[in-house]
């Protein structure tokens, strides 16, 4: 299917920063001074402790997405589980257009085109049919931006650097992704996706019932000046979802 026009570019360009799909160069956060060891430990063992924690989540918020061309405001919610896995995005403009809904289940990815009346079908894992020329979408990317805490991608080891003064997973000789901590080494702030050219911000963490999330999320692509910024208005964990949710 051949896409044009403002609105379809508007609308893969949300498809676009929710996926994390265009490929560029990631911005490198400047040098922090030395994390204690016992903080390292302790960031460490939340990341395992908040991903074994989570089965499902409902988020509601804002978002802007902003490219060279363009800037959209909206709003959104989303749906998720772990096991199975599924994730579902209803993308609304901030006039009340509907714009994009957005199905994850499994491997599969189903985007809906409300203007168009279209629907667009993709892979995780591979690279998406949509515009002919994706790159490959992740998971784990996708559940750490819209559940707002950083998720380790399930392939390779992750390990403390003390030259990088972050988290660095290696996955065949490439890092592919790098968590850097706050200020106070308390929180992953800043995760790095070298493989995917892909950088996410986490700040303004709060603490629920023992699970962390973050405020806000900023998602950067720096090359093609692309950046979506999510400010999170509620967020649910754990609540039983009707699998009709996600038909």
């Amino acid at each position: 299917m051949t896409l044009s026009g403002p609105r379809t570019f508007a609308v893969l360009t949300c498809c676009a920063c929710i996926f994390a799909v265009f490929a560029c160069a990631p911005l490198r956060p400047r040098q922090v001074t030395s994390v204690p060891v016992s903080r390292v430990k302790a960031a460490r063992e939340a990341l395992d402790v908040q991903a074994k924690m989570v089965r499902s989540f409902i988020t509601t918020g804002r978002m802007v997405i902003i490219d060279t061309a363009q800037r959209i405001p909206a709003t959104f919610l989303c749906v998720a589980t772990r096991s199975p896995f599924r994730i579902k995005t209803e993308i609304t403009h901030s006039w009340g257009l509907p714009l994009v809904n957005i199905l994850v289940k499994g491997k599969q990815v189903i985007i809906n085109d409300l203007y168009h009346k279209r629907t667009y079908n993709a892979q995780l894992g591979i690279s998406g049919s949509i515009a002919g020329n994706l790159p490959a979408l992740d998971r784990s990317v996708l559940w750490s931006i819209m559940r707002a805490y950083p998720e380790v991608m399930h392939r390779g080891s992750l390990s403390w650097s003390d030259t990088e003064q972050a988290f660095v997973l290696l996955s065949r000789g490439k890092r592919e992704q790098i968590i850097y901590l706050d200020r106070e080494g308390k929180f992953p702030s800043i995760v790095l996706y070298p493989e995917l050219g892909l950088q996410v911000k986490f700040s303004d963490f709060k603490v629920m019932r023992q699970f962390i999330y973050a405020d806000h999320i900023e998602v950067t692509h720096s090359e093609k000046g692309s950046n979506m910024q999510i400010a999170i208005k509620k967020i649910i964990f754990n609540q039983e979802i009707d699998p009709e949710v996600f038909k």
